[in-house]
């Protein structure tokens, strides 16, 4: 559908009953790919009393399409956290969520990071947070706000706080490898191990272990590595991902291929992995709020 006073299409869906009360006034943050001629968009929004819409910022049909069906997901994925009410984070999901900042800091400075006197003044405000509740919750509760609706997650008190005080560190960490790439240091970047990737909700078996794409030749045809990421997209790309985490898990297929010598991925051993691993290793190959904004 159209407004009357704009050219693009919009989303408009109600909410279901069983979750108007709790979902009246929620936050909502949607990333759409750019497709076509259409750039990137990020959708900022607020759940109505009885329904969502927003604008899909395209005139095309079949981009509207898409677009309709990430956030049909996202907004499935909102509803069911509401239903299941507020969760406890563990700590490995506490550091994969602050992680997500990690990746956008350096994703947007590190081929450029200026002034390696910013990165410090900002690593010393994230030292004072560290002991600084009143401080901790006006700098980075905006953000972390943000970041649930991103994600669809509704938590307790205590793994906000948790959330807050993870992503404080993950700053810090983007902040002091920064600082060494303005030094012109582009040596392995060590920090970056610490945070796992964040596993969708919607992407677990229930039994806590993320699901993974099936290895398994069928028709007695080898499965390909990337078209073993193409599959996994699919899903993926109807979760919310952005495009660039589809091209950087390519990319790192593509090495992996490049490392083994062949594109089978049932053939692939955790050997294989850690061969590749080591390989790359061993080649040397500000504002607060910026540097905390993911990309868009």
């Amino acid at each position: 559908m159209r407004r009357k006073d704009s050219s693009f299409i919009a989303f408009r869906k109600r909410v279901p009953a069983d979750v108007v009360g709790k979902a009246d006034g929620r936050s909502v943050v949607i990333r759409f790919p750019a497709e076509g001629s259409d750039p990137q968009h990020v959708v900022f929004a607020t759940v109505g009393n009885a329904e969502v819409k927003f604008s899909l910022r395209t005139r095309d049909p079949a981009i509207a399409k898409s677009r309709s069906g990430v956030a049909e997901a996202h907004l499935q994925r909102l509803y069911a956290s509401l239903r299941q009410g507020a969760r406890q984070l563990t700590r490995r999901e506490v550091t994969a969520l602050a992680g997500e900042w990690y990746r956008a800091g350096m994703a947007r400075w590190e081929d450029d990071p200026g002034s390696g006197g910013v990165w410090q003044k900002l690593q010393d405000a994230m030292a004072k947070a560290a002991d600084d509740p009143a401080f901790l919750e006006a700098e980075m509760a905006p953000f972390v706000d943000e970041l649930l609706a991103e994600k669809a997650l509704i938590i307790d008190e205590q793994s906000r706080m948790a959330l807050m005080q993870g992503m404080r560190r993950a700053i810090a960490d983007a902040a002091s490898t920064l600082q060494r790439r303005s030094e012109f240091d582009y040596g392995p970047d060590e920090l970056a191990a610490r945070y796992p990737v964040w596993e969708e909700a919607s992407a677990s078996t229930g039994t806590g272990q993320p699901k993974r794409p099936s290895t398994t030749p069928k028709d007695g045809k080898a499965v390909s590595m990337r078209g073993l990421v193409d599959s996994w997209w699919q899903e993926a790309q109807a979760a919310g991902l952005s495009r660039k985490t589809h091209q950087a898990y390519g990319s790192a297929m593509d090495r992996l291929r490049d490392h083994v010598g062949h594109d089978d991925a049932s053939r692939i051993t955790p050997e294989d992995v850690l061969g590749l691993k080591d390989a790359r290793l061993g080649r040397i190959d500000i504002h607060l709020s910026q540097i905390m904004a993911p990309a868009r």
